[in-house]
């Protein structure tokens, strides 16, 4: 979505990034998570969403810092985020700007990290589609194949990639996005 796009472009501006992420299921089917937050590649915070709804728990992560460190570094971004433009969200029957946070930074690197999960785990079983929308995919497969890495043992690699190059290039004349262009690549995909 082109929404969290633009979050992401400003958690990268500022520098601002996730590591040691874990994700649980929350209330609900949402999605709980806590994780280290990085400023400038320096572990400062850590961040906590019990999925419960609400504001997000942000705790010191070093000996030394107090809640109150916490809390002024996590004011210090949200400053720093304030200067940006809103952010424009069309629905489809009205129009809402929206102004970031902490809170959104962190939600938007989650849902980047699983989809960038989600995408890893099918790389292999074909091509990856974006659907229009722009929330998910669809898998272009060959069933009678299987796998990348089957039709590799079945056809030859020079005979898969020249099927997979085929394809690639039919979905792209068709405007598709194909989410899973560097895996094809290390296969030895080339024409794009």
């Amino acid at each position: 979505m082109k929404h969290i796009e633009e979050t992401l472009k400003i958690a990268k501006e500022l520098k601002v990034s996730l590591k040691n992420i874990k994700t649980f299921p929350g209330h609900d089917g949402m999605l709980g998570f806590n994780a280290d937050i990085y400023i400038d590649n320096k572990k400062t915070l850590h961040v906590y969403d019990d999925a419960y709804g609400g504001i997000f728990n942000y705790t010191p992560i070093k000996q030394t810092q107090t809640y109150k460190d916490a809390h002024n570094i996590k004011q210090e971004i949200n400053n720093k985020i304030k200067q940006y433009p809103p952010i424009t969200i069309h629905l489809s029957n009205k129009t809402i700007e929206l102004r970031e946070d902490l809170d959104g930074l962190c939600a938007a690197l989650v849902s980047e990290w699983e989809w960038n999960k989600k995408i890893k785990r099918d790389q292999k079983k074909g091509l990856l589609i974006e659907i229009e929308s722009g929330n998910g995919y669809d898998v272009l497969a060959w069933k009678q194949y299987g796998t990348i890495p089957k039709m590799i043992d079945k056809l030859g690699e020079q005979s898969t990639i020249n099927l997979l190059e085929m394809t690639i290039k039919k979905q792209l004349k068709q405007k598709k996005r194909i989410l899973n262009k560097d895996y094809l690549i290390s296969v030895g995909v080339k024409e794009w």
